[in-house]
């Protein structure tokens, strides 16, 4: 698949203009996520980071008492390997598909050099961490503030907003990972 085949809907890639983004198309793969697949994290490190355009991909974090919980999750708003754009190639935390699509994927080291530079695409990067940080703390308020109820509710509509779709198919155990309960919660 070729990175022309596939219509721009990725909001970082959008938001660099078509002379920026056409210089930055080489360096691109556009890859289908299929289900079930860790995309990194399982050893600590990034291979490569990832621009969903249809998918939605999950970051989670597994506590010292091993019950794993989604901290955030990345659709066609953003990218899913932040920590190398702040000089690193580590994740505290694991990324997982959690919808199949299209995704645009990116060498963690070339990314890295590509958005150390000033311009269009460190300016979006800049502008994405501030947005992602402030959506992590959101989600931290709201896990601590609200019943599950409506922890589950926020998440499915984020859900549905990123998928661009009403239906979506995932069991009971899934969604309890993603909200960090018991399957009997759900």
């Amino acid at each position: 698949m070729h990175f022309a085949d596939i219509p721009v809907r990725n909001q970082l890639l959008a938001a660099l203009g078509a002379s920026e983004l056409a210089c930055l198309e080489p360096d691109f793969d556009t890859v289908h996520i299929e289900l079930p697949v860790a995309l990194f994290g399982a050893d600590g490190s990034i291979g490569h980071v990832y621009f969903p355009e249809n998918a939605v991909v999950s970051l989670v974090s597994t506590p010292r008492n091993g019950r794993a919980r989604e901290v955030n999750a990345v659709g066609c708003e953003g990218m899913a390997g932040l920590s190398v754009f702040l000089n690193g190639f580590g994740s505290p935390v694991r990324a997982y598909a959690q919808t199949p699509g299209i995704a645009r994927r990116m060498d963690a080291r070339r990314f890295r050099h590509l958005s150390a530079a000033p311009g269009s695409l460190h300016d979006v990067m800049l502008r994405y961490t501030q947005v992602s940080l402030s959506q992590v703390a959101r989600t931290a308020t709201c896990n601590g503030a609200h019943l599950l109820q409506e922890r589950c509710a926020a998440w499915l509509l984020r859900k549905r907003e990123r998928v661009d779709a009403n239906e979506f198919p995932f069991s009971a155990e899934f969604l309890s990972l993603m909200l960090g309960v018991r399957r009997g919660g759900v």
